[in-house]
């Protein structure tokens, strides 16, 4: 069987504003309680995600890398001291496994190198390769004017409203998940 690309999957799962209307027009009609604007923003929400990872993933294949190993690269590059696998994974929002498999390719690259710890040698830790450092010196001024070119379309005003909007709706679904995780019975 043929694998799908997350952006193409994406696509399947947050159709275009026509078809999202059709579909919520249809929901609405026939189950009764239904909040066709909570639908509605959480569309809109898929399509903002998928039109921002499509567009990531696009501009980080052409620098010839991925968007979990740039961010895994970030939080090195901002490290202070060495840092272990796990408390980089903790950071990363990954599990210790796509860790492992992110830090594989990076060393791979030559970007990154593990070391033993100096307090215990049992553990290793992550810090930045000098190739690895260059390699954010040379692309982030480029991605952030990217970025900058993007978002310069918006007003100061709605890039505020925006990111107040964003943050507090992160809040809320962080809420729920926590409240919900709460009513799920032990097993």
């Amino acid at each position: 069987m043929a694998r799908v690309s997350p952006t193409v999957a994406a696509e399947r799962l947050f159709p275009s504003a026509e078809q999202t209307d059709a579909m919520l027009r249809n929901i609405t009609q026939r189950y009764a309680g239904t909040d066709p604007d909570g639908l509605h923003f959480c569309m809109a929400m898929g399509r903002l995600f998928n039109s921002l990872f499509t567009s990531m993933d696009k501009h980080f294949t052409h620098l010839g890398i991925t968007q979990g190993r740039l961010i895994v690269l970030l939080h090195l590059n901002g490290a202070t001291t060495h840092i272990s696998p796990s408390t980089l994974a903790l950071h990363c929002g990954v599990s210790r496994a796509a860790i492992t498999k992110l830090l594989a390719g990076l060393e791979k690259q030559g970007y990154i190198q593990r070391v033993v710890a100096a307090t215990d040698r049992r553990a290793l830790t992550v810090q930045l390769t000098p190739a690895g450092r260059k390699f954010l010196d040379e692309t982030m001024p480029n991605d952030q004017r990217r970025l900058a070119v993007i978002i310069e379309q918006l007003s100061v005003s709605e890039r505020q409203d925006l990111l107040r909007l964003l943050t507090k709706t992160a809040q809320l679904f962080r809420t729920a998940a926590e409240e919900e995780s709460k009513e799920l019975p032990m097993q």
